[in-house]
Parts: C-alpha cells; structure tokens; sequence
C-alpha cells in the first residue's frame, strides 16, 4: 500500500471531510428516491455503492481516532517521567553531584524528547476531540472518489456504471467511487510530522523603552511556514490555508488592564502592529521560507487609542488549532 505523507491532524481532517461527504450525499441520494425519480432497482444499486463508503469512512476515522484515544494517555506518561529526570537532574546539578557538561547533554537530550512529546500530545489531543471538520479549519473540497484515491490510492474498485434518470444531475451521480478500508496499523506508518509548522520565537522591548516590543518568527523546519500577526478575531486557525493549515502559526494577544488582576484576550488591536514603517492589517499572514526570520514590532502606546489602559501584556505564540508554543508577558510601566 502507497503511504501518504500528510501531517496526522489533515489526514483526520481528510478522513472525517470523506465521512461528512459521504453521509451529505447518501442523504441526497434518499432524496432522490423519495421524490420518486428513480426506481427501486436502480436506487439500491447506487445505495449500495453509498453504503460501502458509509461503511469505510465510518472505519477509516474510529481507526484513527481510536489509535490517539490510545496514544494520548501513553505520551502524557512519558512527558511526566521525562519532566521527572529534568527535575531530577537539576537537583544532582545543584548538589555538585552532576558535571555541566553532563547536565547539558541530558538537557538537549530531554528538550529533543519533550518537543517530540509536546507536539505527539497536541496532535492526539486535537484529534480526539474535534467531532467535526469545523474545528480543524472546516472540510476538504474534494469529491467522494478523490477521497477514496488519495486516502488508498491502491484501490481497485472502481466506478459503478450509472446511468443518469431523469431529474438526476450528471455531478450527483459521479459522486459514487471506490470504496477504501484502512487499518490503525497501516495509519501507525504514515510519515506524521513533515509539514509540522516549526518555529522559534523572540520577543523583546526595544532598548531603553517598554513602549515597543519586536516581535521574531524563525522558520526551523523544512517548509515555507505561515505567520498571522495576529490571529484573525484571536482565533487560531488557519482558515485560508486549505492545504495545509498546519503550516501556520500566530499570536494570540492579552492584556492586563489597571484595576484587574488576570488577562484577557484582546481579539482586535487595529493600529498596534508594524513591519519596518508599515502598519500591519490585523490578521495580515506573513510567509516565511525555511530558515529565514520575520521581525515584527508591538506599539503598545497603540492600544491607548482604543480606549485600553494596559498594566501589562501577555503575548501567545501559537499553531493553529491553539497549542502554545512559547509566551511572553511583562508589566509594562
């Protein structure tokens, strides 16, 4: 079987936008019948058709789900006990009872382990609890038999013959392709994380002031990644990255207000964000090629304008669908 390289979170999406098609067209399909323009015959041959798919799109996405349901849990366990030696080691450290140098090695050793684990979490725990394709960027657009195709390109069922009744639009019928079932065991192999967006971030203020910060995405991965300065409305998702929207980060703003105590999102901050001597659209997305960094600057003397009286900022680097990849917060007076 041909293994298809897509990240783990779009081959869910993919899977799940094959289910909700399915079951989108298998209803119009009962439609049809019941508005009596095909006969009995006719309908349950291209019912069966509907109902394999039914079937193996059901299959497809319990599998994968199931395979996170299981692996989630797992990894929480081993990011503790790594998180554990960490802490452990840090105590021998400061006992002089571990050398620098050793300290050091264990740390890059731990720190590749916990990313890996961090981002193993953050893609089961996002698949276990996104029901629907509207939480991971919306469905796919693509037709039944393209599914089929790219989720099992070795497929050898074809498309039924079908003959177009009257009333029956050529598009509702070509709509019933190959069937496909993948197994948990065939998913375990997918090359998972190649399209990770993978990013570093610095921010600081600029040098004898807290009224601006700079703000630094680097792209450490292997792909042109997406950075929206901030997320639209403060959600994180890449809506308009249909590809592949896991190459996307973004930031998320808070702010701390005179008088209170705890942050609150700030979803709009029109006028406060800045490329060079160009003020940045909220929202704007910035492409950023692999190994290349983007810099870009926070006018927090902005926010006043918009009738906020800031205590202190928290700054949230994202990916999309919400996990936290690093934060910057500070009083700002």
């Amino acid at each position: 079987m041909s293994e298809v390289q897509l990240d783990p979170v779009e081959h869910y999406r993919m899977a799940l936008s094959y289910l909700e098609l399915v079951r989108q067209e298998f209803d119009k399909w009962k439609k049809i019948y019941d508005a009596h323009k095909v006969d009995r015959t006719y309908y349950d041959t291209v019912g069966a058709s509907y109902q394999q798919h039914l079937d193996h799109a059901n299959k497809l996405v319990t599998n994968i789900r199931s395979f996170h349901e299981a692996r989630l849990p797992e990894a929480q366990r081993e990011l503790k006990i790594l998180q554990r030696g960490v802490q452990k080691n840090i105590k021998l450290f400061e006992t002089e009872k571990l050398s620098p140098k050793k300290m050091n090695e264990a740390h890059r050793e731990n720190q590749g382990a916990i990313e890996q684990l961090d981002d193993d979490i953050w893609v089961s725990g996002t698949i276990v609890h996104a029901q629907t394709t509207e939480v991971l960027g919306g469905r796919l657009d693509l037709t039944i038999g393209e599914y089929a195709k790219r989720l099992v390109p070795d497929t050898d069922l074809g498309t039924p013959e079908l003959e177009k009744p009257k009333g029956v639009t050529r598009r509702q019928l070509l709509y019933v392709a190959g069937t496909a079932v993948v197994g948990a065991a065939g998913y375990a192999g997918y090359g998972y994380y190649s399209t990770l967006a993978k990013a570093r971030f610095s921010a600081d203020f600029s040098a004898g002031t807290k009224k601006f910060l700079r703000l630094s995405c680097e792209n450490r991965g292997n792909e042109t990644l997406f950075w929206y300065v901030p997320w639209p409305s403060g959600n994180p998702l890449a809506m308009d990255i249909r590809k592949n929207p896991m190459a996307a980060v973004g930031i998320l703003l808070y702010v701390q207000q005179k008088g209170n105590e705890s942050y609150q999102l700030l979803p709009e901050s029109p006028g406060c964000w800045w490329s060079d001597k160009d003020e940045i659209e909220p929202g704007t997305r910035f492409a950023i090629r692999r190994g290349r960094r983007r810099t870009v600057v926070f006018d927090i003397e902005k926010l006043k304008a918009l009738g906020i009286k800031p205590e202190a900022v928290k700054l949230t680097f994202t990916r999309h669908g919400g996990r936290s990849l690093h934060t910057f917060k500070s009083p700002i007076r």
